[in-house]
């Protein structure tokens, strides 16, 4: 068999229903409390710590509003960069000596037939951000 016949193959019976789309997303090492030092930072520079977002079924190609840092009153909190050009983080600003803020992250996702789909983590509750020293 030659790869485009295995390809053909395995790719399921000609017009299945494509499952439904579904998305997930978490902040890796928990929803804290994270004790955190200075009065700007990241997660990713304290603890290595980004946020990881998964799609799956749908009809690709996917798009969306996508991720979103939600719940913050004061604004200090938002969405980074890592650095490693495929993941955000929670970063902080303007932080006071043991300062908390919460926050919780939302992510939407809509697949090329319109399907969407979203998450939010964590589920109920807020990600703790404190400001230690």
């Amino acid at each position: 068999m030659s790869g485009i016949n295995c390809l053909i193959a395995s790719s399921g019976p000609y017009g299945a229903a494509a499952a439904p789309l579904s998305c997930d997303i978490e902040l890796i090492g928990g929803a804290g409390p994270w004790n955190v030092s200075g009065s700007a930072g990241d997660l990713y520079s304290q603890f290595a710590k980004g946020i990881f977002v998964s799609t799956s079924g749908g009809t690709p190609p996917y798009g969306g509003p996508g991720q979103s840092l939600n719940g913050d009153a004061s604004g200090k909190l938002s969405l980074v960069p890592t650095g490693d050009g495929l993941h955000n983080t929670i970063g902080w600003s303007g932080f006071s000596l043991n300062e908390l803020e919460g926050c919780y992250l939302q992510f939407d996702v809509t697949d090329s037939l319109g399907a969407t789909a979203s998450a939010r983590y964590p589920s109920a509750g807020s990600i703790i951000i404190k400001r230690t020293s």
